[in-house]
């Protein structure tokens, strides 16, 4: 990748020719249309465009005029979301949906079982779409022409026999309903993963991509904004809605951090942390709730750091401690739930040294050290544990320096790098391993 004028910068597999190009000058709101119907593309085959994983080489397709229709790699794909998933990767921006949004509507569209606008369905399809909406109306014209034909008698068993059809077409829905919550839960972890891709890209950093760095997670931070905003209007009463909005709004506080606000970033975290609190005690044998609030009590900490309040955000670093240890305590966790103490450990140690607070900068990063390597030795080719271990002794090394101990410095941070290269080896495509690697050798 390359930051030169006319040369590619982005997420490879899911760029927009232009962007592919390198003409940054052509990059816009289009673009981030594009990303979103590559995204589909890997939703509904397995793969973006082009065949290659988001993190391999620019895809050619992203070059060019070709791209693999999905129902050419698979030819269960709906017809109407292969249509949407074409519109949306047009080679020409004009041919493209005009905003994410319209392509947003044409998501809720089909996953209502109505129209989209990229497609006309056919004769059989519109008919058989009107029967599904008024099932109702069909199944009592059907009762009505059956109870004519065999009188009163037969009534009793063409009742029987609807009411096992609505039985069963309430399955069905039921089914669909699933499917349908399946189905935006990759979407939402598609996005997930282009904007963390996006974030890690370590050449997006440099001074003077500010400004594209921005637009590439606006797309993204768009997508929160509304699913947040139409979870709200759903109602809070339901838990299963208030964890989605809960996650969602997380989502959106760390995409809007990495596009550079911190400050509003940290207001919307503020609203994420007390619906998991609320969560929690709805569901106290749940994890889920607290481990989300730890990740969020994690990234006000991060925010708080960025505005310069560091006290305050070292005060929340210890909530966040106790949570994750109360779980990692509980019976039948996780090694990844122990990891994550680990990396708790290692973020106190690098706010006391921060501050200036002597004691615990000497305490913390010294348990997530020991605590790191008897969860490596518990479970050596576990990648979580490994991850943990370089964060602290990548901590340790920092403190070592701050006091003038060299030596003792190289040593932990030459540790560190070897734990983060053995990640990268074991699997290439780990972003984060690759993050890591690149911040400890910074």
């Amino acid at each position: 990748m390359e930051t030169l004028a006319d040369s590619v910068v982005g997420t490879p597999g899911y760029m927009s020719p232009e962007q592919a190009d390198g003409k940054l000058n052509r990059i816009g709101p289009p673009s981030d249309v594009y990303s979103l119907g590559a995204m589909l593309h890997a939703i509904l085959v397995g793969r973006p465009p082009g065949g290659r994983p988001a993190s391999g080489p620019t895809s050619s397709a992203a070059r060019s005029d070709r791209v693999e229709t999905p129902r050419t790699l698979d030819p269960a794909v709906p017809r109407a979301l292969e249509a949407s998933c074409l519109k949306a990767m047009a080679a020409r921006p004009e041919g493209r949906y005009e905003s994410a949004r319209a392509l947003a509507e044409d998501m809720e569209r089909w996953l209502a079982d109505a129209p989209v606008s990229a497609y006309r369905d056919p004769l059989p399809a519109l008919l058989g779409r009107w029967m599904r909406r008024h099932r109702p109306v069909v199944a009592g014209v059907a009762l009505a022409l059956v109870a004519a034909l065999v009188g009163l008698t037969g009534v009793v068993a063409v009742q029987a026999s609807v009411r096992g059809r609505i039985e069963a077409s309430l399955a069905a829905e039921t089914t669909a309903r699933r499917l349908a919550d399946a189905q935006s839960a990759l979407a939402v972890d598609a996005i997930r993963t282009y904007y963390t891709d996006v974030g890690e890209e370590v050449l997006l950093s440099q001074p003077g991509l500010e400004g594209l760095l921005g637009r590439m997670l606006e797309a993204p931070r768009r997508f929160f904004q509304e699913l947040a905003a139409n979870l709200q209007e759903a109602g809070l009463d339901d838990p299963d809605n208030l964890a989605r909005l809960a996650r969602a709004n997380l989502d959106l506080a760390e995409v809007t951090n990495q596009a550079g606000s911190p400050a509003e970033a940290l207001d919307i975290v503020s609203q994420t942390r007390s619906q998991y609190e609320r969560l929690a005690e709805i569901r106290p044998e749940d994890p889920g709730p607290r481990e989300g609030l730890a990740e969020a009590l994690e990234l006000t900490t991060v925010l708080l750091f960025r505005l310069g309040r560091v006290e305050e955000g070292g005060a929340l670093l210890g909530r966040s401690l106790a949570l994750r240890r109360a779980e990692a305590d509980r019976e039948g966790s996780t090694i990844e739930t122990r990891a994550e103490v680990v990396e708790t450990y290692a973020s106190i140690g690098s706010n006391a040294r921060l501050i200036g607070r002597a004691d615990a900068a000497d305490e913390a990063p010294g348990a997530a050290v020991s605590l790191g390597r008897s969860l490596v030795d518990e479970a050596p080719l576990a990648s979580r544990p490994r991850r943990g271990l370089a964060v602290a002794l990548r901590e340790r090394g920092a403190l070592s320096f701050s006091r003038g101990e060299v030596d003792d410095c190289m040593d932990r941070l030459l540790e560190a790098v070897s734990l983060c290269r053995s990640l990268s080896e074991d699997d290439p495509e780990d972003e984060e391993a690759r993050f890591e690697l690149a911040t400890t050798l910074k």
